[in-house]
């Protein structure tokens, strides 16, 4: 049992140091905040595209 204590330890030791240079936290709010400027871009041009095919289908008329 005392292998197996030591093998996990280590490996949760070693998952912890890779993890932690893996995902730098400042990185994760720069990512989230790239994230939301993306869907409110993709939004506004939904927005603006929906606008379109609304006025289209009057002047058509």
């Amino acid at each position: 049992m005392p292998l197996i204590t030591t093998l996990s330890a280590l490996l949760r030791d070693w998952l912890d140091r890779a993890l932690s240079t893996a995902l730098p936290p400042s990185s994760t709010q720069e990512r989230v905040d790239e994230d939301e400027n993306t869907r409110r871009s993709i939004h506004d041009v939904t927005l603006e595209q929906l606008g379109i095919s609304h006025w289209s289908c009057h002047t058509l008329l």
